[in-house]
């Protein structure tokens, strides 16, 4: 083999390691590729009521805020309508039952440099005219926790309304996607006397038809 055939086969040889590589990144990468979450709240539902939220915990103010988050946060995502009481499918009852706020870094002139906030929040789906003691779907709770600047001498400070605004954004835009994405598949918590609206897709009348074994079991 002359010195024109060697030079051949080596570049041969390197577009096929090159070519080589190429697949096994791409299949890499398709192997990671993450899967968008899927709405499991039944189609038949498209206009939610968003009352004021209620708040159990310590700090005053937070049930203003996040009802008007969460209200901003189902119009950026469109999936859902905020409608009246009287134009709603279900409603949307939340329940701010937890903020606390601890210092988690000090100056050294002993001054809190950050604070670390957690705020939970509890979320039911209710018929329009529902009881919140006896909900449609219980989604559970949502937990949020953010570390923010506490020094005021710090550029990247953030005052106590911003803070809060901030946070309780957040936490609206989680609740939003709980409240769409985590419905029960099988509408498990549906209570005894619930009049479902008609259904139109096949994971709807595999719902009714659970909902009417469950309340056959019970009569």
């Amino acid at each position: 083999m002359n010195n024109m055939d060697s030079n051949r086969a080596g570049w041969a040889r390197t577009v096929f390691a090159a070519c080589l590589s190429i697949l096994v990144a791409a299949a890499a990468l398709s192997g990671c590729e993450r899967v968008a979450p899927v709405r499991t709240l039944p189609s038949w539902v498209r206009g939610l009521y968003v009352p004021m939220a209620h708040n159990s915990s310590f700090e005053p103010g937070l049930e203003e805020i996040v009802t008007r988050q969460i209200q901003e946060a189902f119009l950026a995502d469109g999936r859902l309508d905020i409608v009246r009481k009287d134009q709603a499918d279900l409603t949307l009852a939340t329940d701010i039952v937890d903020w606390r706020e601890r210092p988690s870094g000090r100056s050294g002139d002993y001054i809190n440099k950050r604070v670390e906030v957690i705020v939970t929040a509890s979320v039911k789906l209710l018929e329009p005219d529902g009881d919140e003691k006896k909900p449609m779907a219980d989604l559970g709770k949502v937990t949020l926790i953010r570390e923010v600047e506490a020094d005021p001498r710090s550029i990247h400070y953030v005052s106590e309304p911003d803070k809060k605004d901030a946070i309780l954004r957040e936490l609206a835009t989680r609740i939003m996607n709980r409240t769409i994405e985590g419905f029960p598949p099988e509408l498990s918590g549906l209570p005894p006397g619930v009049k479902l609206p008609e259904t139109r897709t096949p994971e709807d009348v595999h719902g009714r038809t659970v909902y009417r074994e469950r309340l056959g079991a019970e009569h």
